[in-house]
């Protein structure tokens, strides 16, 4: 399926006819998500983290992110102000783990920088 241009619509549900605009669906998703969230808080002990279909959401993410990245050439933060440090770690370090990736990679990335949105 063709990528919709910048400013289209993108089809949903395989359906020609039900089309949003991304950034819609993209907000109706991660409102979706905080409702989850909310829901679980508290709770969380009681599921499996083997049983929760993360991959299945933080990949397209992660893919999102690169692809936006790396087309622009811009950088920008992908969190919210209210993520902690600590929480930032944990997925980094899963993210590193996950691709069998340690810290002195990390820091060969890191080192080669990048542009943020201020083009610093």
């Amino acid at each position: 399926m063709a990528e919709p241009a910048d400013g289209e619509s993108m089809t949903t549900s395989g359906n020609p006819g039900n089309t949003v605009p991304v950034e819609f669906e993209l907000t109706s998703i991660a409102a979706r998500l905080d409702d989850l969230l909310n829901y679980l808080d508290g709770s969380i002990d009681a599921l499996l983290l083997d049983t929760l279909p993360l991959k299945t959401v933080i990949t397209p993410l992660v893919k999102m992110y690169a692809l936006v990245t790396q087309e622009t050439g811009m950088a920008t933060s992908p969190i919210a102000a209210d993520v902690t440090d600590t929480e930032v770690v944990t997925l980094a370090c899963a993210l590193l783990r996950a691709q069998g990736l340690n810290p002195f990679d990390l820091a060969i990335s890191f080192s080669l920088g990048g542009r943020d949105a201020t083009g610093g």
